[in-house]
């Protein structure tokens, strides 16, 4: 159940931003085709976004986030901390059963922290 709750964290934002014609950037060249396979996921966005809300992980998804950065912390590319996150989640979505859980090699031969920086634009009511 846990993976369940963490997903729907990781993908909650994307229901802040609903998908529709108007608000796909052209920054990227997106085919027509493409922007209206992206807008076909929004009942499946809308549903992750109601049970998080309202249904059966309304107010644990935060608490399943914070479990899992308690118990990984700083998972930096190539560090034991995220082979063991890796790890855990693999764990989680064969407990779950999902089908063709495995991991893929990537490759993180350099990497410089920048600046980042957020800002709250509006809040989602």
């Amino acid at each position: 159940m846990m993976i369940l709750k963490i997903i729907c964290l990781i993908i909650f934002p994307a229901y802040a931003n609903v998908i529709s014609k108007d608000r796909i950037s052209d920054e990227c060249g997106l085919s027509e085709a493409l922007k209206s396979e992206i807008q076909s996921y929004q009942p499946i966005v809308d549903r992750i976004a109601h049970e998080i809300l309202n249904g059966k992980f309304k107010g644990e998804t935060y608490n399943s986030l914070q479990h899992f950065t308690d118990k990984f912390g700083p998972r930096l590319a190539g560090s034991k901390n995220l082979e063991n996150a890796i790890d855990f989640m693999l764990t989680e979505f064969e407990n779950q059963g999902l089908e063709n859980v495995h991991a893929e090699k990537a490759e993180v031969t350099h990497w410089i922290r920048g600046v980042e920086k957020a800002s709250v634009l509006t809040p989602f009511e």
